[in-house]
């Protein structure tokens, strides 16, 4: 605490004025204090009360004051008269100070008050800041008997001072006041005026360093002090707890099993034996306890207790022996729920060793995740008919993945992700992980068999036997006793015949045509020997309409199919017929598009169009065929046999249709390359023929040979070469060798092939 002060001012100034005649007149006055002063709560300050005007002659005999206050900001201590008039005319003083907010002053004596100046003074303590008001009680402040005696003028009706707080420091601790044996904290202090020097009340409980950093000796309360340099001080109390427990943030899926460790700092200087604790948090129907296992902290003889609440746990364990050491205390089995997540701030209460010794703690997380979403993708599909299969994998999943099919009559799933169909109808597939993570595909359709009208092509001249075509069968295990088709067409483009069932599927089945309308058919049949293989079940037959003119696609659909009259179920596709009024474009087969080393002498084949009566063909040595090197009209058959083709030449081709209406477009073009020529024979240039006196390691050369790619040396000691010594293979860039070996008066041959 600070030291009140007593401070002498002359604050407020009473002026007395005083005069036997009936007109004098004393002035009083006020003075105001202002913040400058700089009077704090608790400060003891005199206020004197002047006559700031001579009173002599005027006949004052005695005085009556009476002041008001605000008692909420002053304390009146004392009135005094040391150096004042009234102590220096001998008059008695009689101070008033038990009222509350007033004060009654009473003087007399037997000489007149002379001069002007201090009549008395007050000491007031400053109580708390703020300001302070002191006022004249005019009716009741007079010289002699009444104010009219001596009149008095007041210039200031009232005194103020003003009060400021009184300076403190203000001490903190880090860890909210409380720590454990062991730990350390640090001490903070704001306001004060530095150096600061640290202490503590109790220095068997902790000791403070120079920074304010506190270590505990021993468990207890302890006050942390800090003094300023101007002797102000603050203390905060710091409660050292003897252990403490700590919770393990724990965070995994919803539904899963988790473990919750519960740890303890050092125990062994406590005599431990037995503990309890509330443990907060929030249970309801976020997971059940399973159990609580004891740690490694407790022997074999400890027991442990639990009971479940809606907001928490309550655990007491207790063993025969004293616990030791820090380390694992007990663990709580939990179940998460497999509907909810949470994130649950938990954290310990009522923590108790043997009873009576708190604990402190440190809260912990309890959080249920979402499970992971499973994106299933489908990386692989042979189709969508029975017999095909579907190969999915899964991402974003924890641990290995179980897969199913939501009907297992429709389909299987392996292992892998690998699905294969076995009767047509629609299922889904589901994977879930090791967790419970689980993700499902949309509706996937297959079908047992497939029932088509493929694209083909048809002159205006012809008559087309249009297929129904139906396969997977074999694969389907399907067995189809009757059909029942409706079918559709555009009759202002076709022509439709009947339905024909030689060498079809059906052949021998009896049918039924109904001609629903003048563009759509009905076909219902059926036949003692099953379909049970791919084929046609029979032909539609199309004749072109005599107002077509042009070239156009037509485009007939199948309307509705039953077989065996829903079983089995099948999937239905639709081609276009191409009606052309000149012969259709042939498709080329051979030599393939960009083949290499082509024959010199190829054979160009190609399939047969529809209304070709023969075919043009040329062969050229640009795509522009500006000059070709083949052109060719009238070939009666689908190939052509070519010769004298240049060798190491790009060679393209096309070939069109043509018939007494017209010519087909041309194919687009194919190109092929010729292989190169046989290269000639190499001519040897060094050493020369029959040449003598060779080195042991001579050098023969030859002129390089143009489409070589490469070049054979062979050395021999016969003219025959029966018998090689050296037979090696060089690249065409080099034409040089040097022999290795040789003998001295040896003949060698030697020969180069290119």
């Amino acid at each position: 605490m600070r030291l009140s002060k007593l401070k002498i001012l002359t604050v407020i100034a009473i002026s007395a004025i005083i005069s036997i005649s009936a007109n004098a007149q004393v002035g009083l006055t006020f003075e105001r204090i202002t913040s400058d002063a700089g009077y704090v709560e608790g400060d003891t300050v005199n206020i004197s009360v002047f006559a700031d005007s001579s009173l002599t002659d005027e006949g004052a005999l005695a005085l009556t004051m009476r002041l008001t206050y605000d008692d909420y900001y002053l304390l009146p201590l004392a009135v005094k008269t040391d150096s004042s008039i009234l102590k220096d005319a001998g008059w008695s003083v009689t101070p008033n100070l038990s009222d509350p907010d007033v004060i009654s002053i009473a003087a007399a004596g037997t000489s007149e008050l002379t001069g002007s100046g201090r009549l008395f003074s007050i000491d007031f303590e400053l109580v708390r800041r703020g300001t302070g008001n002191i006022f004249f009680d005019k009716p009741n402040t007079f010289f002699n008997e009444s104010v009219d005696d001596i009149p008095i003028v007041y210039n200031n009706d009232y005194g103020q001072i003003y009060i400021a707080a009184k300076p403190t420091i203000n001490v903190s601790l880090a860890s909210s006041g409380e720590i454990v044996l062991g730990d350390s904290v640090q001490a903070y202090v704001s306001g004060q005026e530095d150096p600061t020097v640290w202490s503590v009340t109790d220095t068997s409980l902790a000791f403070v360093k120079p920074n304010g950093i506190v270590q505990s000796k021993a468990f207890g309360t302890v006050g942390i002090i800090a003094e300023d340099n101007r002797g102000i001080r603050d203390t905060s109390d710091l409660k050292i707890l003897g252990f403490r427990l700590t919770g393990e943030d724990t965070t995994n899926f919803q539904g899963q099993e988790v473990t919750v460790h519960i740890n303890a700092s050092d125990l062994t200087t406590l005599n431990a034996q037995s503990g309890s604790f509330f443990l907060n948090t929030n249970v309801s129907d976020n997971f059940e306890v399973l159990g609580i296992d004891a740690g490694e902290l407790l022997d074999g003889s400890a027991n442990v207790s639990y009971n479940v609440e809606s907001n928490g746990i309550s655990v007491a364990f207790a063993q025969t022996t004293d616990i030791i050491g820090s380390g694992r205390l007990l663990s709580i089995r939990l179940k998460y729920s497999d509907s909810k997540t949470f994130g649950n701030y938990s954290y310990f209460s009522d923590v108790l060793i043997n009873e009576d010794l708190k604990g402190g703690m440190e809260p912990f997380i309890i959080r249920s995740n979402a499970l992971p979403s499973l994106s299933i993708t489908n990386t692989g599909s042979e189709g969508d008919l029975v017999g095909d299969t579907l190969q999915f994998s899964v991402s974003n999943n924890t641990g290995p993945v179980s897969w199913s099919v939501s009907n297992n009559s429709l389909a299987e799933i392996d292992s892998s992700g690998k699905v294969i169909t076995k009767k047509g109808g629609t299922f889904f597939i589901s994977a879930e992980d090791s967790i419970g993570a689980t993700a499902s595909t949309n509706n996937f359709t297959f079908y047992d068999v497939l029932v088509e009208l493929p694209d083909t092509s048809m002159l205006v001249t012809d008559t087309l036997y249009y297929p129904v075509r139906i396969s997977n069968v074999e694969r389907s295990g399907s067995s189809i006793l009757s059909t029942d088709i409706t079918f559709s067409y555009t009759n202002t483009q076709l022509n439709y015949l009947g339905f024909a069932q030689d060498a079809s599927l059906t052949d021998g089945w009896s049918f039924a045509e109904n001609q629903i309308s003048s563009s759509q058919v009905k076909l219902v049949g059926g036949g003692v020997n099953p379909i049970e293989t791919n084929g046609d079940i029979g032909y539609l037959m199309f004749k072109a309409d005599t107002t077509v003119d042009s070239d156009l696609n037509s485009y007939p659909s199948l309307n509705e199919v039953f077989l065996n009259e829903g079983s089995p179920n099948l999937k239905k596709d639709n081609g276009r017929i191409f009606i052309s009024t000149k012969p259709l474009t042939p498709e080329l087969v051979f030599p393939i598009n960009g083949e290499q080393n082509a024959s010199l002498d190829p054979t160009l084949d190609w399939k047969n169009a529809v209304g070709a009566d023969s075919y043009d063909v040329q062969i050229s040595d640009n795509g522009s065929f500006s000059s070709p090197v083949l052109d060719t009209t009238g070939v009666l058959t689908d190939n052509l046999n070519v010769t004298g083709l240049s060798g190491s030449t790009t060679h393209y081709w096309r070939v069109r249709s043509v018939n007494s209406s017209g010519t087909s477009n041309w194919t687009s073009a194919w190109s092929f390359r010729t292989q190169d020529p046989i290269p000639e024979s190499p001519v040897l240039t060094s050493p020369s023929d029959k040449a003598t006196d060779q080195s042991l390691s001579t050098t023969v050369q030859w002129n390089s040979v143009t489409y070589a790619t490469n070049y054979r040396v062979e050395l021999s000691n016969d003219s025959l070469f029966s018998t090689t010594l050296l037979d090696s293979t060089l690249s065409n860039s080099q034409t040089f060798m040097t022999l290795p070996d040789l003998d001295y008066d040896v003949k060698y041959f030697w020969r180069v092939y290119a």
